[in-house]
């Protein structure tokens, strides 16, 4: 067999086998008219919340909240939580829904869809340039972030508790 021939056999045997998800098309089908990096930037933004679907009650067990804390954050020492998200699970999560209650109060749900970190001492001068970096924990990964969520009750030593009730996700293939 002659090598052009292998070589080719071989590429469309690997494209055959690759698929897009739903984020991916989207984006490829609206980035056409894009004519700057904002608009680039907007339209993968737009995909990745227009794509994403709610996770299973079976998915969603497979969905780690560990460490956290509440406390301040940032430059402006915005209070709110402090999480840290395992994904056991093949998808790219989009959003999750926290069930929290303080002391003997009911049950609260916070749907947070911005995975961002602010390390304390570090002073940040721009953007990630991929915008969608902070809309997203990556498939088998662990992700630490924040959300700003004033409850003064807890800074006077109220326990507190959290799960995870809801999730978004796009499908990751």
């Amino acid at each position: 067999m002659n090598k052009s021939v292998f070589w080719g056999l071989l590429a469309a045997g690997w494209s055959g086998a690759a698929q897009a998800n739903a984020f991916d098309d989207c984006v490829l089908k609206n980035m056409q008219g894009a004519t700057s990096d904002v608009a680039a930037k907007s339209i993968k933004v737009a995909c990745i919340r227009k794509s994403s679907v709610t996770l299973t009650d079976d998915d969603i067990k497979h969905l780690k909240v560990s460490g956290g804390f509440y406390g301040t954050f940032g430059m402006t020492h915005t209070p709110g939580f402090t999480a840290e998200v395992k994904s056991e699970t093949g998808f790219i999560v989009t959003e999750i829904t926290f069930s929290i209650t303080i002391g003997d109060g009911p049950t609260e749900m916070y749907r947070v869809d911005n995975f961002n970190y602010q390390e304390p001492g570090v002073v940040y001068t721009g953007l990630n340039p991929d915008p969608t970096y902070d809309l997203r924990i990556d498939p088998l990964k662990s992700r630490k972030f924040q959300f700003s969520l004033d409850r003064p009750e807890i800074d006077k030593k109220k326990k507190w508790g959290w799960s995870i009730v809801g999730a978004k996700d796009i499908v990751s293939n």
